[in-house]
C-alpha cells in the first residue's frame, strides 16, 4: 500500500495508510522518519463479531409530518403499521440474552413518528429497565424526533432518563418549512421551534440532524441549530432513496457542496486555533462530523497510542440492530425497505449474520485498496447499496466525501504547531 500525498494551498501532506500517521512535507520534500512497514498480516484476522449491544425498535410508521424526503419511502407498503407491545417485550428479552458480557444496553425508538406512541415507549422503558436490572446490566435509551409532539410531559421523560435524543430538523425557517410540512402541507417551524427552544434548555446534551440539499446556506443551518441550543449538529445529505418514486437528488452536487464546506471548516480551524480564539474553536466543534475526523487523525499521530484501524464503519449488522413492527430483524432502520437483508426474527429466535459480520476493509472491492480505509471503516453500508446494489461496492459520492473530510482533518492536524494543536484539542471537545 503506497503512501498517500496530496497537495493544497502550495503545501504537500503525506499519509501512512498502516500507521494512520500523517505529516506535512518540507520544503525539501523529505519524508517523515516512519516504520517500513507497509501491509499487515491479515490472514486469519477477521474481526471478531461483537455481542449485539443496541436495539431500535420501530413503533410506528406513522407520522405526522409529510417531508420532502422521508425513510418511510425506503420502507414497503404494508398493512401493519405499529409495534405490537408484545413483540416489543420479546425484543427486549432477545437483545438481553444475545448481549454477551456487555454491561450496558441501548434501546432506541423510531418511526414515523415515534413519540406519536408515547405511552408505549414509557411502558417499554419501564419493562427494559427492570429487565437490564435483574441481568446487571445498565441501561440507555434514544429516538430520533421531528420535535412536533415535545410536550412537557415528554421532556419531563426525556430528562429524567437522559435519552440519547436526536432531532430530525433542518434549520432556517426558509429550509424547514422548505423541506419538512405538517400533513396538511402548512409549514412546520413556527410550531416546532417553541418545542425545540424548550427542550434544549431542559436537556442541553439532545443533538440535532439536518438532511440538505445541495443549494443550502450550511453556514446559515448550523448558526440556526446553534441558535437553538442544541449541544451537536450531525449534518447529513438526501439519498435519492430518501425522495418518492422517480425523484432523484443530484447526489454529487450535494458531495461537491458538503467538500467545500469541510475546505472552509479547517481553514477556520487552523486559523481558530492559531489565534487562540476559544469562540471560534467552540463553534467548529458543534459539526459533529467533522470534530470526529479531526479528532480521529490527531489521536493516530500520536506516537505513544497504538494505532486504531477501523475495519468498520458504524455498528449495523454487528453491535447495533433494529426491530420491524413484525419482529423481524434488520442491520439499521435505513435496511427495512430491503428484505434481502433481514437477519432473522425475534419471535422464533432465528438470527445470522450473513455477510454483515464481513469487513468492508477486507471484502469491499475498492476499499480494500483505499488510503483512507483504516480511518473511514468501509463508510455506510446502505448507502453502498443503495447507490451500487451491492454492500461490497462504494457508493463514489459517498466515498468521495470521506476522502476530503480526513484529507482535510490531516491537513488541520499537521498545519498546527504543538501548543496551538492542544489549545484546539482541549476545545474542541465535546
Amino acid at each position: 500500500m503506497s503512501l498517500h500525498l496530496f497537495t493544497q494551498n502550495g503545501d504537500t501532506f503525506v499519509f501512512h495508510p498502516v500507521t494512520l500517521q500523517s505529516a506535512r512535507l518540507s520544503a525539501k520534500g523529505d519524508f517523515p522518519l516512519w516504520p517500513s512497514c507497509t501491509t499487515l498480516d491479515l490472514k486469519g484476522k477477521t474481526p471478531a463479531v461483537p455481542s449485539a449491544g443496541t436495539l431500535v425498535l420501530m413503533l410506528t410508521y406513522a407520522c405526522n409530518m409529510a417531508c420532502r424526503y422521508c425513510c418511510q419511502g425506503e420502507i414497503p407498503d404494508t398493512e401493519q403499521f405499529e409495534l405490537p407491545e408484545e413483540i416489543a417485550r420479546k425484543s427486549i428479552d432477545w437483545l438481553i440474552s444475545v448481549s454477551g458480557n456487555n454491561p450496558e444496553v441501548g434501546l432506541g425508538f423510531m418511526g414515523g413518528e415515534p413519540f406519536m406512541k408515547f405511552q408505549l415507549m414509557k411502558s417499554l422503558t419501564s419493562y427494559a429497565r427492570e429487565k437490564t436490572r435483574k441481568a446487571g446490566k445498565s441501561l440507555k435509551i434514544g429516538a430520533m424526533t421531528n420535535g412536533l409532539l415535545l410536550t412537557d410531559e415528554i421532556i419531563d421523560f426525556i430528562a429524567s432518563n437522559t435519552m440519547q435524543l436526536t432531532v430530525s430538523f433542518d434549520g432556517p425557517l426558509s429550509v424547514q418549512n422548505a423541506n419538512r410540512v405538517l400533513k396538511d402541507g402548512t409549514p412546520s417551524y413556527e410550531k416546532i421551534v417553541p418545542n425545540l427552544l424548550r427542550l434544549t434548555s431542559r436537556c442541553p446534551f439532545v443533538s440535532v440532524r439536518p438532511t440538505v440539499f445541495a443549494d443550502e446556506n450550511l453556514d446559515e443551518v448550523f448558526a440556526e441549530c446553534r441558535r437553538l441550543g442544541f449541544r451537536e449538529c450531525r449534518l447529513a445529505t438526501v439519498s435519492s432513496s430518501l425522495l418518492p418514486d422517480g425523484i432523484q437528488n443530484d447526489e454529487s452536487t450535494a458531495t461537491d457542496a458538503l467538500i467545500s464546506h469541510f475546505t472552509r471548516q479547517a481553514d477556520r480551524l487552523i486559523a481558530a486555533s492559531e489565534n487562540r480564539d476559544k469562540p471560534a474553536v467552540s463553534m467548529i466543534a458543534f459539526d459533529a462530523v467533522f470534530r470526529e475526523a479531526v479528532k480521529d487523525v490527531v489521536i493516530a499521530n500520536d506516537e505513544l497510542r497504538p494505532p486504531r484501524r477501523r475495519w468498520f464503519s458504524c455498528g449495523a449488522g454487528r453491535s447495533f440492530l433494529t426491530v420491524d413492527v413484525r419482529g423481524n430483524i434488520f442491520p439499521c432502520p435505513r435496511f427495512m425497505a430491503l428484505p434481502a437483508y433481514c437477519m432473522g426474527s425475534v419471535l422464533d429466535g432465528t438470527f445470522e449474520h450473513g455477510d454483515l459480520k464481513k469487513s468492508l476493509v477486507l471484502e469491499g472491492e475498492e476499499c480494500r485498496e483505499c488510503w483512507a480505509r483504516h480511518l473511514c471503516g468501509g463508510g455506510c453500508i446502505v448507502e453502498h447499496v443503495s447507490g451500487t446494489g451491492s454492500m461490497f461496492r462504494a457508493n463514489q459520492n459517498t466515498c468521495r466525501l470521506r476522502k476530503s473530510k480526513y484529507e482535510q482533518a490531516i491537513r488541520v492536524a499537521c498545519s498546527l504547531d504543538t501548543p496551538s494543536l492542544e489549545f484546539m484539542m482541549k476545545y474542541l471537545r465535546r
